[in-house]
């Protein structure tokens, strides 16, 4: 099974994510945000089926606050043990009040835990704008 297959089998088929996909098809490639570089000019997308675990998945805002309210709780998930799983082992970082676990960096502030999505390159996800939305 290719990479693509089992993360849309495995993540985005069963959290609903209809648009987050690594082979785009020409709608939504038409929808496909383009990145730019540091000095704000357009760039090519970062196409490498070798290195498709390291950031090749793309998604819309809409899907990625699907995958968001999954791995906070606030919808039910089949995932929802894995999402939970992937908070328990957390190791200390040179930053007061903020630990790392799987993907996320944990935050404490006040006593309440926040979640902030951990840049990692294998977690990038370029931006597809929603169907009908203009720009």
């Amino acid at each position: 099974m290719d990479y693509e297959t089992l993360a849309r089998s495995r993540i985005c088929d069963p959290l609903g994510m209809n648009d987050a996909r690594i082979t785009l098809g020409p709608e939504m490639k038409a929808r496909l945000a383009v990145g730019h570089n540091q000095s704000m000019e357009g760039v090519a997308n970062w196409d490498s089926p070798t290195l498709a675990r390291v950031g090749a998945l793309r998604s819309t805002a809409n899907d990625l606050l699907t995958f968001l309210a999954a791995n906070l709780g606030y919808t039910k998930s089949p995932l929802a043990p894995a999402l939970a799983a992937m908070l328990k082992v957390r190791r200390p970082t040179r930053q007061a009040g903020l630990e790392i676990a799987l993907v996320w960096h944990v935050h404490y502030r006040r006593q309440r835990n926040r979640l902030a999505q951990r840049r990692h390159r294998w977690l990038r996800w370029a931006s597809i704008r929603r169907r009908g939305s203009a720009g």
